[in-house]
Order: structure tokens, then C-alpha cells, then sequence
């Protein structure tokens, strides 16, 4: 989306209800005394006068208030782009873990259909020692066949362990290091 539609749709996501009720407390712009009324007020008070602008560049936004104490419209302001970063902070672990989660569910079907492909070939082995087919291949071609099939599935499973690991270290804040390739099983 152009930085409009980014704009409007940061402000709607953020600069809401919720968020305001949080902002207020956070802010302890709400008193003991304050009945629900002016509580109401408040909020629809910040809901009109909080201003979410784009600066010109992707991902730079500008959050504006205006108030008569300039210690309290910075604490406002703070406040709401704190709650920004860790809504943003928050949906970036989520996402992450999906993807971890997606990453990790492939692992599992390549090692499922790793053990498959090998009881295939053992399966294969025993029944067709010495066997020719109809182009000629005897068991070692179609052996050499099934290792090249079973080392393409070696290399799918260690790609997508590289993927689950790289999105481990992102979530526990590691360094990337490189992990050297494990050659498969003879």
C-alpha cells in the first residue's frame, strides 16, 4: 500500500479504544475522582487530537498531540510510540513462531517421508537382486536412482532445519553462525 493507505491504517490499528484505555493508565492521565463521564471524554479527546503522520520515508511515522502541559503532550506522545513498538515487537514474535511452527511441521514430513523412501528402497532391494528391467537397469542403476531421490530429501530436511534453527536465534536474539552440512547416511 502507498504510504496513505500505511498511514490510515496504522492509525486505525493503533490510535483506538483499547489502546487509548491503556494509554490513560499508562500515562495516569485518569485521577481517583474521575467519573466515568470525563473518563468517556478523555478518551474521545484523545481519540480527535493523537495524529498519526508519515514522515515522506517507508516505516518513518510522526505520532502528534497537542496539550497545555508540554510535559504531559511528550508523555502522551512516548507512551503512544512505546505502545506502537511493542505491538509491532508482539506481532513479529507471532509471526515468527507460525513460521517456526510451519518449519518444523516440514521437518517432520521429510523425516516421515525419509523412512518411507528408505523402507521403500530396502523393500526394493530384497525383492529385485539381480533383476533387469525393460530399459536394462539392473538393481544398482535403480539403487543409484532411489540414493540420488533419497539425498534430494536429505537436502530438503537440513534446508528446512537451517530455516527452524536461523528462526530460533532470531527469537533468543543469536548471532547467525554457519552450520557446516552433514553429509546423509550410506
Amino acid at each position: 500500500p502507498d504510504l496513505d493507505q500505511t498511514v490510515g491504517l496504522l492509525a486505525r490499528t493503533l490510535i483506538n479504544r483499547p489502546n487509548v484505555e491503556l494509554l490513560i493508565k499508562k500515562s495516569r492521565l485518569e485521577t481517583p475522582d474521575m467519573t466515568p463521564l470525563e473518563r468517556d471524554r478523555l478518551i474521545e479527546a484523545l481519540l480527535r487530537d493523537i495524529k498519526v503522520a508519515g514522515i515522506g520515508r517507508d516505516n518513518v511515522f510522526s505520532f502528534t498531540y497537542r496539550d497545555p502541559s508540554a510535559e504531559r503532550a511528550r508523555q502522551i506522545v512516548q507512551d503512544l510510540v512505546s505502545l506502537f513498538l511493542d505491538s509491532d515487537t508482539s506481532t513479529k514474535r507471532r509471526d515468527a513462531e507460525a513460521a517456526r511452527e510451519f518449519i518444523d511441521d516440514q521437518i517432520r514430513s521429510y523425516e516421515v517421508r525419509l523412512a518411507e523412501a528408505e523402507e521403500r528402497l530396502k523393500d526394493f532391494k530384497l525383492r529385485n537382486l539381480g533383476v533387469a528391467d525393460a530399459s536394462g537397469k539392473d538393481y544398482y542403476a535403480r539403487m543409484s536412482a532411489l540414493t540420488d531421490d533419497m539425498a534430494k530429501l536429505y537436502v530438503e530436511l537440513r534446508a528446512a532445519e537451517q530455516a527452524r534453527d536461523a528462526l530460533k536465534r532470531e527469537l533468543g536474539g543469536e548471532s547467525t553462525s554457519i552450520i557446516p552440512d552433514i553429509a546423509p547416511p550410506n
